[in-house]
C-alpha cells in the first residue's frame, strides 16, 4: 500500500473520531489520540506507522524465508526500511534478524 493511502485513512479515522465526539483534535491532541490507553491515548493507532511491523511479523511468521518469494523479500527489504525510519536507533532491525523459520 502507498504511504498516501495508509495516511488518508489514519485521517479518515481521525475525523470520523471527531465527527462522532464533536470534538475537534489539534495536532498534539491525535498524536495523543493514536497512544494507546496505558499511554494516555484513545488507542486509534496509526496504520501508517504500524504497516511495517505488521507486514514483517506477518511474513515472518507465516513462512520459512527460503520459501520467500523474491517479490516478497523486496517488500520485506522496504517494511523493515520504513520501520527503521521510524523507530530510535536501538530499536532498528536487518533483514539478517528477521528468524529463518517460524516461531512454534
Amino acid at each position: 500500500m502507498s504511504e498516501s493511502v495508509l495516511s488518508q485513512f489514519d485521517n479518515d479515522v481521525l475525523h470520523c473520531f471527531e465527527l462522532s465526539s464533536a470534538i475537534e483534535l489539534t495536532l498534539p491532541a491525535a498524536k495523543q489520540a493514536s497512544l494507546n490507553l496505558s499511554h494516555g491515548g484513545l488507542g486509534l493507532r496509526s496504520l501508517h506507522r504500524h504497516a511495517p511491523a505488521a507486514y514483517i511479523s506477518s511474513l515472518t511468521t507465516s513462512m520459512p524465508s527460503d520459501n520467500c518469494s523474491v517479490t516478497s523479500k523486496v517488500y520485506l527489504l522496504a517494511a523493515v526500511n520504513a520501520y527503521n525510519a521510524i523507530v530510535s536507533q536501538p530499536d532498528a532491525i536487518s533483514v539478517e534478524s528477521v528468524p529463518d523459520e517460524p516461531p512454534h
